[in-house]
């Protein structure tokens, strides 16, 4: 290595002899035959060393060296810094040499071309640190090391002063690198060195979807046999819609029954609209009290059911298909553009709906089906679990009885009993998030019943779950509306709505009482509730006391935060003329973190039918509770 240096210096000043024919030299200058191999006895201390005394030997016999044939000196050595008036080709064997003139000889200088007079020497290795190119012996050049003293530390991602390795939080984001190497209490597996693992402009720690670089979605139904999708643009607006699905063609089935106004001949209503029915359609012609109807889609939920981190979403189809099934397709997420490819998983017997959370900790979105016995009052509500099995390209089945099945979902049934305390009920509302109330770290459920069609009290229930996808004796929180001067509930938001990282909970949006009004309930810790309530919006505001039977009612209102400020906004659709007939529409209230509310705003265009009560808005594995 010193030798090929040494030829360096030559070559830069003279030139470079050719390694491959030294010739050895004495130490008093007598020419010796080339025996083509140098001599390392002899120590070289001219100025070409640059770290210790070099064991190479000049070669005297090279052509290109400006030594004569006769090996007598003809010119001055300009490779040499030695005093002697003409080299005479023999090694500089000055025992007081100082190469670079900091006052320290070479033979006992660490860095014997470049001034250090301290001879500091961190990692005692012999190269001064002015000259050592890796001071700490970390394997990480100086140049690159944040750290060059520190051979436990080279790099700092966020600039924060402390080494990556000892640094908890590398990138800076609020989540340690522990929590973002699992999927821990976010729910979600993140890049510790980037802030923003997706670059989607919101911080890891603040972003409901972090490994999905694309906006947010809404879904809405149709009567076209589409779907409407409202693409959120991160700062509280939306996209015009556009529509997404395949036509799935028709079949005969009977019409609905809730248009405004009885359908004419050749119309049929479907989903609150009359439509003109196309016969030619259907292959046979249909039956009494049957239309040839288009199918539709219906009951979106909107997750990450094949666990690849980006938003998808599952959708139903209506009507009920001639075995009275219906179909489930899966839409993957592909681009912001709306690239929506979907899949047919199969048939269920009753619509695949309801909160979709993970309630038996596996970090899979499941979805849990309330199903209401109701002839008149309420006789009994029975429950099945869904637990998710992470949709594949190759799944073609719906529900299996075990995950060894290979379908999107495994069945658990009879998951809770709740007869003792909403047998004789009129009302059964449910939240449409699962959040963990009981800190065992399992999502728990929330449900209402109140008991006539009036101005009712709200009884609000805990159902804590048991972790394996069934669920434990309910337990009353709180009682809504007991002295009557507020409303009964039909929609149940939990959140952090006043940024105390305590939970709270908004509920209401009835036609009685203070019609269409909602009431926030300040969480107090370890899922308990203040008992006072304050109201923080209204979609009816011309009627605050004694309504009946007027605009307001809704159990379509959902929480997340469509504008990314980090505090958590309430979307809802509702009948906006009529309380049980359209035209509907779509608003949003962005929340401001202290507990209220911005003004209703309107997402999109409003809708001849009750598609605006008929929209789903994202779910994240972890709830926005804690």
């Amino acid at each position: 290595m010193r030798f090929h240096t040494c030829c360096l210096l030559f070559f830069f000043f003279l030139g470079c002899g050719d390694s491959g024919n030294t010739a050895a030299t004495s130490a008093d200058a007598t020419p010796t035959p080339d025996t083509n191999s140098p001599d390392s006895s002899i120590a070289d201390t001219g100025p070409i060393d640059s770290m210790e005394p070099d064991t190479a030997v000049v070669d005297t016999a090279s052509p290109v060296d400006t030594v004569s044939t006769d090996d007598t000196a003809t010119t001055t050595d300009a490779a040499s810094s030695d005093t002697t008036p003409q080299d005479t080709g023999v090694p500089d064997t000055n025992p007081n040499a100082d190469s670079d003139g900091d006052t320290i000889l070479d033979k006992d200088d660490n860095c014997p071309n470049t001034e250090n007079t301290d001879q500091m020497d961190f990692d005692g290795d012999n190269i001064g640190d002015v000259c050592d190119p890796d001071d700490d012996n970390d394997n990480v050049s100086d140049s690159s090391d944040a750290f060059p003293n520190d051979p436990n530390e080279w790099g700092d991602v966020d600039g924060d002063g402390t080494g990556d390795n000892a640094d908890t939080d590398d990138d800076n984001d609020g989540l340690d690198d522990d929590e973002e190497s699992t999927f821990g209490t976010d729910c979600a597996i993140t890049n510790p060195l980037d802030a923003d693992t997706d670059m989607d402009g919101v911080p890891d720690a603040a972003d409901a979807y972090p490994n999905d670089p694309f906006p947010a979605f809404i879904t809405m139904e149709n009567t076209d046999g589409s779907i409407e999708v409202i693409l959120s643009d991160g700062a509280g607006g939306f996209a015009a819609p556009f529509q997404v699905g395949k036509d799935l063609g028709h079949l005969c089935a009977a019409p609905d029954t809730n248009c405004k106004n009885a359908c004419g001949p050749g119309t049929y209503c479907s989903v609150g609209v009359c439509k003109a029915e196309d016969t030619t359609q259907c292959d046979d012609p249909c039956a009494t009290g049957q239309a040839c109807r288009q199918r539709l889609y219906t009951k979106t939920s909107i997750a990450d059911f094949d666990g690849d981190g980006k938003m998808d979403f599952i959708a139903n189809t209506i009507p009920p298909e001639a075995d009275g099934t219906h179909q489930v397709w899966f839409f993957k997420r592909l681009s912001a553009e709306g690239q929506f490819p979907q899949q047919l998983l199969g048939h269920v017997n009753r619509l695949l709906r309801g909160p979709v959370a993970d309630v038996n900790g596996d970090f899979l979105f499941d979805i849990v089906r309330y199903t209401v016995n109701k002839p008149g009052y309420i006789a009994d509500v029975t429950g099945v679990t869904f637990l998710g099995n992470g949709i594949q390209d190759s799944t073609n089945c719906v529900v299996g009885d075990t995950a060894a099945d290979g379908c999107a979902f495994v069945r658990v049934a009879n998951i809770f009993d709740v007869t003792d305390v909403v047998d004789n009920q009129w009302g059964f509302p449910w939240a449409r998030e699962a959040q963990d109330l009981t800190g065992d770290g399992y999502n728990d459920l929330v449900f209402g019943t109140y008991a006539s069609g009036g101005n009712s009290p709200t009884k609000v229930y805990l159902l804590p779950s048991n972790g394996d996808g069934t669920f434990a004796t309910p337990s009353l929180l709180f009682t809504h509306n007991a002295t009557g001067k507020q409303a009964p509930t039909n929609s149940m938001m939990f959140a952090n709505f006043t940024d105390d990282k305590i939970g709270d909970v908004v509920l209401g949006l009835d036609d009685d009482g203070d019609a269409g009004a909602a009431w926030l309930y300040a969480g107090t810790g370890s899922g308990t509730f203040s008992g006072a309530s304050s109201k923080v919006f209204d979609i009816n505001k011309a009627c605050n006391s004694g309504c009946g039977d007027q605009v307001g009612r809704t159990g379509s209102a959902k929480t997340y935060d469509f504008d990314f400020d980090g505090n958590m906004d309430v979307i809802l659709g509702y009948n906006y003329q009529d309380v049980s007939k359209p035209p509907s529409k779509l608003v949003i209230f962005f929340g401001k973190g202290n507990g209220t509310f911005g003004p209703e705003t309107q997402i999109g265009p409003t809708w001849s039918g009750n598609e605006a009560n008929r929209f789903q808005a994202p779910q994240r594995l972890c709830p926005w509770y804690q």
